[in-house]
């Protein structure tokens, strides 16, 4: 796929918890915006494979956690 680059201005409140969000899931902060992008827009096919990998291992550990109650 290819990619074009945007530029955006966000309020710093926005940009520290974009920040902070990309840091715990352990991405990017350009594969966070494209999948807010990708929700808001309802498909989710085009979801970048790192943030399906991350949510699925919250799922994995909420899992675990579960069966080890």
């Amino acid at each position: 796929m290819s990619t074009i680059s945007v530029g955006v201005r966000l309020p710093a409140h926005l940009h520290d918890m974009l920040v902070a969000y990309a840091a715990k899931a352990q991405t990017s902060k350009s594969e966070v915006i494209v999948t807010a992008l990708v929700n808001y827009f309802n498909n989710p096919e085009d979801v970048p494979l790192s943030i399906k990998v991350a949510d699925l291992e919250k799922r994995i550990v909420a899992l675990e956690t579960k069966a080890a109650e």
